[in-house]
C-alpha cells in the first residue's frame, strides 16, 4: 500500500506539474495570436487614418463617412429604434477586394391565378422588388452608427475600423471570412426602414 501511495503521489506531482507548464505558456499563446494579426491591425489603421477630405466627416468612434450626394430634408429620417433595415450594400476590404454586395432586384415569381374543380392549378407570372434585408441589431457597430445619421434614400461610402467591423475575433462563418483587426470599407445606400 506504501508503494501504490508513492506511485499515486508521483503521478499527482507529474500531472500538477503538466499543469503549471501549460499555464504558463497560456500568455504566450495570446500573444502570438494577436501578433499573426499585427500587419492587418497596423495597415487598417493606417489606411482609416489616411482617409481625409473636405467633405468626409468623423465620429469620435473612429468611423468615417462621405456623403455621395446631399440629402434632401424632406426624406424621412431613420426611426430611433429600428428594426428591419432595407439597403444596397458593398463591402470592401481596404486593398478594393469586394467581401460582399447585395441590391434589390426585381425578381419574377410564379402564382397560383385559379384551381379548377377538376384540380387543373392556372399559373401566372407575377414580378416583385426584392429588397436586401438586415435586421439592425444584427448588422456591425460602424454600420447602425452610420444608418442612425441618414436619411432614407441617402447613399455614403463608410471607412469602419477594426473595432467597428468584426473586431479582434474576425468572423468565418463559412459565408464571409474577415481576419482579426481587419478594417473594411462600405457603401450603403439606405432604401427602407422600419421601426421596432
Amino acid at each position: 500500500s506504501s508503494d501504490l501511495q508513492k506511485r499515486k503521489h508521483k503521478k499527482m506531482a507529474r500531472s500538477i506539474r503538466h499543469l503549471f507548464f501549460i499555464v504558463a505558456l497560456i500568455p504566450f499563446a495570446l500573444v502570438s495570436c494577436d501578433d499573426e494579426y499585427q500587419d492587418t491591425k497596423d495597415a487598417g489603421e493606417a489606411y482609416i487614418k489616411s482617409v481625409s477630405d473636405n467633405d468626409i466627416y468623423t465620429l469620435n468612434t473612429g468611423l468615417k463617412y462621405k456623403k455621395y450626394f446631399e440629402e434632401d430634408p424632406s426624406w424621412p429620417d431613420v426611426p430611433a429604434m429600428p428594426g428591419f433595415i432595407n439597403i444596397n450594400y458593398t463591402a470592401m476590404f481596404i486593398n478594393g477586394d469586394t467581401l460582399a454586395c447585395d441590391s434589390a432586384k426585381y425578381k419574377t415569381y410564379q402564382i397560383v391565378e385559379s384551381i379548377s374543380s377538376s384540380g387543373d392549378t392556372t399559373w401566372k407570372d407575377t414580378t416583385v422588388l426584392v429588397k436586401p434585408t438586415f435586421y439592425y441589431s444584427n448588422m456591425i457597430d460602424g454600420c447602425k452608427q452610420a444608418i442612425k445619421r441618414m436619411k432614407v434614400g441617402s447613399k455614403w461610402r463608410l471607412w469602419i475600423p477594426y473595432n467597428l467591423a468584426y473586431g479582434s475575433d474576425g468572423i468565418d462563418d463559412g459565408t464571409i471570412k474577415v481576419d482579426p483587426y481587419t478594417a473594411l470599407i462600405y457603401d450603403i445606400e439606405l432604401i427602407g426602414v422600419s421601426a421596432e
